[in-house]
């Protein structure tokens, strides 16, 4: 099965598969979402000037709200994000 993943209303990633459309709330503003290239992994950069800015979480996937998570940049956030090719 393919999953498709959303991020949505600036604090929740949702999971858009076929018959699945589970939402899970991150409770601080997502910037950007990536996986990796064996789909297990989905990091998520945070934005939010109240918690943790500039900061990146890694969820296992199927997605849970147990992250970990990895301080990365200054105060101006993470605006884009890209996994190499062999991760």
């Amino acid at each position: 099965m393919t999953n498709v993943f959303q991020k949505s209303n600036l604090n929740s990633i949702r999971n858009v598969a076929t018959g699945d459309e589970s939402k899970k709330e991150m409770g601080v503003i997502i910037s950007q979402i990536c996986f990796t290239q064996s789909n297990k992994v989905l990091f998520a950069a945070v934005s939010d000037d109240q918690k943790s800015q500039g900061s990146i979480r890694c969820f296992k996937t199927p997605l849970t709200t147990q992250f970990v998570e990895y301080t990365a940049h200054d105060d101006q956030g993470i605006e884009k994000m890209r996994v190499s090719f062999d991760d």
